[in-house]
């Protein structure tokens, strides 16, 4: 157990007036005295683990505070080197602490502002891949119409055949009296008159005229029905061809209102994936940050290797005022000290905003661990043509495989 040099000190309080030789080994003893005491801290330290690079650092800092010509005493110098410490070492580290939570900060901030953009982005992707998805349904379901319709004509048409043939074939031809059917025979001598042979004719030709009026009507009747059924299936035909150019123009339209959605939707597809990219790149920068925060023997933002320097400067500057005030540089007095010192009190605890990334890289606001992405989950292959078949469309699973690169196509169709 050590004590400072009495000798120092009676030497460092003589009086002020000295010869420029006697002040010249005044402060020779004054820089050996303060060596002795930091060399025996810094001894004491590293018995406890303190790094050796620190507590030379201190030790030169310590012996750069003894200024020439000085008549201060030892305690005098070791006071200022506290001050030193303070003002040199612990503001730093203290400064440390703001600059790595602004860090932080900046770091969760911009992941924030990403996230925020990437969900917004899906949103829209989600609304377009839908709104295409639900109008190539329309449009196949567009497509199967035509057909009906086309079914439908070519039914019209063959319908249209039987009753316009019937119509040709009961066309009135006119009916003409059978008058080799009369009969007519008098003989006068033998009948003495013919009035009765007579009356009997005109019988049998009012029977034909009867014969022919009802003929006629018949075949009148029964040409008018049939006429009356072509004309209701030509009537049918007309409609049917209506009907089927009603539904190619709505295929039409459907065909060109999906290709622009198509259009529509890729593109904000490949904008979320770009958003998603950036959205990940800033996941990356901050589990950076936090690495280099977390990492020993790191850079500046190295909270372990900042924990050892306030470790090293608080037992120092403890340990020198416990020298000033007479103690002994022990183990017991380093045990004090160190019990003492607290890093999180006096430097501050460190927020690193694990919560915050926790929540903002959650499923719903994707991981960034993503292989594949889906949106409605479903997508299209559509035929090409003027008049492809409905059995052309084809629905598929849509779960495209995701590049998190920002240096790459988010997906193979961008």
């Amino acid at each position: 157990m050590l004590r400072a040099s009495k000798a120092i000190l009676c030497a460092l309080a003589a009086d002020v007036g000295l010869s420029s030789a006697a002040r010249t080994q005044l402060n020779t003893e004054l820089s050996s005295g303060v060596a002795d005491v930091m060399g025996r801290i810094g001894a004491l330290l590293q018995t406890r683990g303190g790094a050796e690079g620190e507590v030379s650092k201190l030790r030169a800092l310590a012996l750069e505070m003894i200024t020439p010509g000085a008549t201060d005493s030892l305690n005098e110098a070791l006071a200022k080197v506290i001050v030193q410490l303070e003002t040199e070492v612990e503001t730093k580290i203290k400064s440390w602490h703001l600059d790595t939570g602004r860090a932080v900060d900046a770091a969760v901030d911009a992941l924030t502002g990403a996230t925020t953009n990437a969900v917004a982005e899906k949103g829209t992707a989600d609304e377009l891949d839908g709104a295409w998805n639900s109008c190539v349904r329309d449009e196949k379901a567009k497509r199967v119409a035509i057909e009906e319709a086309e079914d439908d004509l070519q039914q019209a048409r063959n319908s249209q055949v039987e009753p316009c043939q019937q119509q040709e074939d009961r066309a009135a031809t006119g009916f003409q009296p059978q008058a080799a059917t009369l009969k007519f025979d008098c003989d006068i001598s033998t009948h003495s008159n013919c009035d009765a042979q007579i009356e009997d004719y005109m019988d049998q030709i009012d029977s034909m005229i009867s014969g022919v009026k009802a003929d006629t009507q018949a075949a009148v009747e029964s040409w008018t029905e049939a006429k009356n059924a072509c004309d209701a299936a030509k009537a049918d035909v007309l409609a049917k061809q209506s009907a089927l150019g009603d539904a190619t123009s709505a295929w039409q339209a459907a065909r060109s209102d999906c290709q622009e959605k198509h259009e529509s939707r890729q593109v904000a597809v490949c904008i979320f994936g770009k958003a998603l990219q950036r959205k990940c790149g800033k996941v990356t920068e901050y589990r950076d940050l936090i690495e280099e925060i977390e990492k020993v023997n790191g850079g500046g933002f190295s909270r372990p290797d900042r924990r050892e320097e306030w470790k090293a400067v608080a037992s120092t500057k403890c340990m020198l005022s416990k020298v000033v005030a007479g103690s002994e540089i022990s183990s017991t007095t380093l045990d004090a000290c160190e019990n003492a010192i607290s890093f999180d009190r006096d430097v501050g605890v460190l927020d690193e905003k694990q919560g915050e990334f926790a929540e903002l890289t959650s499923p719903a606001k994707f991981t960034c661990n993503e292989a594949f992405i889906t949106f409605t989950g479903e997508t299209w292959e559509v035929p090409a043509g003027e008049a492809p078949a409905s059995s052309g469309y084809v629905s598929k699973p849509f779960n495209p495989a995701v590049s998190l690169d920002e240096d790459s196509s988010p997906f193979a169709m961008c």
